[in-house]
């Protein structure tokens, strides 16, 4: 997710149990709540801004968590129209975290906490932050940890990491949550019922592009392994520069 565009939004709901509903359609079967991540490149003034407070309204049971990006992190100076969006998206719930680029981690921790620090001095009303370009080799997981440890103590409470691939078990724990799947199509429910099953489902999240449609049975069984969800049917070279046509559904089985 390391394109450089305007904008960077990503959405995460946070996943938790709920009761099973009376009606027994197979959504209530599961009984659980997932998360969405939206990489949303688009700048505040623009309608898909709206369109996820309005999912948020629609759905307020489903936690949504926007990831934000300037210009492939904070920019070089604060934008008031970031100011203002990100503050309208939290005053209806939504959690906001701030995009930081980490190379795979050949970036320095130096430079790299120097990107933490710009989104509080200039986007204070920002929860926390996404590491994009995350390594999945053995070897770099204090360098992440230490990345989290250093947003933490400046206040942010969320960390995020992207490998978009999967990565050794070692890294469980360096940040909040892993999107350990980011590619074309759908990832098996095999390769989400794996070694990944014996930790906390909100430990992970998958992003699935070009899917000119939905699969309302795949959603619903993936629900059960992991616990932030995005599907969009937008395509490369950059498959995050929109919404998808089916969003609101897609919300709606989150829920």
């Amino acid at each position: 997710m390391n394109k450089r565009t305007p904008v960077v939004v990503f959405i995460f709901v946070v996943a938790s149990a709920v009761s099973v509903h009376a009606s027994g359609n197979v959504k209530a079967q599961t009984g659980l709540i997932s998360g969405i991540i939206i990489p949303l490149y688009t700048y505040p003034t623009s309608p898909t801004w709206n369109t996820i407070i309005n999912a948020k309204i629609a759905h307020p049971h489903v936690p949504i968590i926007a990831i934000v990006n300037p210009s492939s992190g904070p920019g070089s100076a604060q934008d008031i129209n970031f100011v203002y969006g990100i503050n309208k998206l939290r005053a209806y719930g939504i959690i906001v975290i701030g995009y930081v680029p980490t190379g795979y981690a050949s970036r320095s921790v130096t430079s790299t906490e120097n990107l933490i620090y710009k989104w509080r001095l200039w986007y204070s009303n920002v929860n926390g932050i996404l590491f994009d370009e995350m390594s999945n080799v053995k070897g770099y997981e204090n360098y992440y940890r230490t990345l989290s440890s250093y947003a933490r103590a400046l206040g942010f409470t969320y960390t995020v990491g992207n490998p978009g691939t999967d990565v050794p078990s070692t890294y469980v724990g360096t940040v909040n949550t892993i999107l350990f799947y980011e590619r074309q199509g759908l990832p098996s429910l095999g390769y989400l019922d794996g070694w990944h099953s014996y930790y906390s489902r909100n430990n992970w999240g998958v992003t699935s592009y070009a899917d000119p449609t939905l699969n309302p049975s795949w959603i619903i069984s993936a629900k059960n392994y992991v616990g932030y969800i995005y599907i969009t049917n937008d395509i490369l070279p950059n498959p995050y520069d929109s919404l998808p046509s089916y969003f609101s559904t897609l919300i709606s089985y989150l829920d």
